[in-house]
């Protein structure tokens, strides 16, 4: 009977996994393909090149001349979204959990409530004040835009979880004599670091997604991120699928880097703050 049981988990549970990695695979593949095979319904390549590797890399074709541009404006736009995000999330977060004020509750509760807005909805009201703000057409629009939607949820979980921490610990550093700035960062910090990097992950994959806000806030080639360079492609009279799967891979690469660097803090961090002991 348990046997029968752990087949009806595992097989559709198998089935739902390959049917969520083909597509992984099939860009994988068709990255490997020459012209003439490109559009093969062949599951396998029978003739693997890295030609459309080398010429995203060379920059050989019209489509990829700002790729490295590209790379470098989303990984200044995603690190700079993380360490914004991080700093607005823990200091507001703390003064929610540990400073007694009235409506503490009331307004980290208003902060997950903001994800009721649609994401859309600010689309112009933020342009109108990056132009006043004269930032329109810079990195620091997009990661305010970013920082805007993810900070909720970073504080809202980060609240709980410095909620979560013993308050005589605190006390006991403040009775000898530290400030509650300097708690909050020698000991409140560094009891959090499963937190911090679970939600790093989640505010870097988010901005290195993004890709409305940079359509919207930025003008010109020379801020594109790889997202909006990916869509570019779509907008060619001939699509080079080839070289577009190429550059999806090599995009895909550093979350995945980033990923597996902070995995083992993922679901410790979330859930000590998602959790309500």
């Amino acid at each position: 009977m348990k046997k029968i049981h752990s087949l009806l988990v595992y097989i559709p549970s198998l089935f739902i996994l390959l049917f969520s990695l083909f597509p992984i695979y099939w860009m994988l593949v068709t990255s490997l393909r020459n012209p003439i095979e490109i559009f093969s319904p062949s599951i396998i390549v029978l003739n693997p090149t890295l030609e459309n590797y080398i010429g995203v890399i060379t920059q050989t074709h019209y489509l990829t001349t700002l790729f490295y541009r590209q790379l470098f404006n989303t990984i200044i736009i995603a690190l700079g979204s993380t360490i914004l995000a991080l700093l607005v999330s823990t200091t507001c977060s703390y003064a929610i959990a540990r400073i007694n004020f009235i409506g503490n509750r009331i307004v980290q509760r208003m902060a997950i409530f903001t994800y009721i807005i649609p994401y859309s909805f600010l689309a112009i009201p933020f342009f109108k004040m990056m132009v006043y703000y004269g930032l329109i057409n810079s990195y620091m629009s997009v990661i305010i835009a970013v920082t805007t939607f993810t900070s909720p949820f970073c504080i809202w979980v980060l609240s709980e979880h410095f909620r979560e921490i013993p308050i005589e610990i605190l006390e006991a550093a403040l009775i000898d004599g530290v400030s509650k700035a300097q708690a909050f960062v020698r000991i409140m910090l560094p009891l959090s670091t499963s937190m911090l990097a679970a939600l790093a992950t989640y505010v870097f994959l988010f901005a290195w997604n993004e890709l409305l806000y940079v359509l919207i806030l930025t003008s010109g080639a020379e801020m594109f991120t790889l997202p909006l360079g990916l869509m570019w492609f779509l907008a060619s009279d001939t699509i080079p699928w080839g070289l577009l799967m190429a550059e999806s891979t090599i995009y895909s690469i550093p979350p995945i880097i980033f990923y597996y660097a902070t995995r083992k803090y993922m679901v410790k961090g979330l859930l000590s703050g998602a959790i309500k002991r």
